[in-house]
């Protein structure tokens, strides 16, 4: 019997090289990434953290509670297992407000949302979310591009546009610093500021010794300055 292929729009651009290079750049602790369907993006997620040896991702969806399109838990779970992921990765049924409560403040390092995205989709998550995520962590949204935003659905349900609410957020244009990948279907990437007096090499586990070393391997004629 053949397996069920996975669905995702992200597949078309291979938005899971994005997942990859964001996990191994940042090599986060806590990951969250609400909405999974079939787990296109669970398993990349997962899969680098397993490779780093470190991170462990909580994947929440509604499953076969939500009523549009959606894939059973114990579909995903088989999936999980057949990628060698129940060790880092752990499924959850509930819903994204809910969910919120299952982390404290500046614990999440890296947070993932696909959920059928709408403009209300982003005010919500920042209101009830942008606390628990760590400065300097990572928060990346479906969607975002103008053609993301006149899709068939959004049209038919009176759905409000990401565009304008990324623009206008008060959270995330004070306390992000975000790019919008145009590629369908599109993502918002964003990363939460730290605090310039934080910022330096010590908070960041650099030393003294290891930032010259760095400065030496570079060079001189480099277009960038270390300090």
């Amino acid at each position: 019997m053949n397996k069920p292929k996975i669905r995702s729009a992200y597949l078309r651009n291979n938005y899971a090289g994005l997942f990859q290079a964001c996990i191994s750049l940042s090599k986060p602790g806590t990951c969250v990434e609400i909405g999974i369907l079939d787990g296109y993006s669970t398993i990349a997620i997962g899969s680098t953290l397993k490779n780093l040896g470190r991170g462990h991702l909580y994947a929440y969806d509604l499953f076969e509670d939500y009523p549009y399109t959606n894939q059973k838990y114990e579909e995903v779970l088989s999936r999980m297992e057949r990628f060698n992921l129940t060790d880092t990765v752990t499924l959850r049924k509930k819903d994204i407000l809910k969910a919120a409560s299952d982390f404290r403040d500046s614990s999440i390092d890296f947070m993932h949302v696909d959920i059928a995205n709408s403009g209300d989709t982003v005010a919500n998550v920042l209101m009830e979310w942008n606390e628990k995520i760590n400065p300097g962590g990572i928060l990346i949204f479906e969607g975002g591009s103008p053609l993301r935003d006149e899709i068939s659905w959004m049209k038919k349900f009176e759905k409000e546009k990401i565009l304008p609410e990324l623009k206008a957020n008060e959270i995330l244009n004070t306390q992000y610093t975000y790019a919008i990948l145009h590629p369908f279907p599109s993502v918002c990437l964003c990363s939460k500021n730290l605090d310039n007096q934080k910022n330096n090499w010590f908070e960041l586990d650099y030393e003294y010794a290891e930032k010259e070393n760095l400065k030496r391997k570079i060079g001189e004629n480099e277009l960038f300055d270390m300090d």
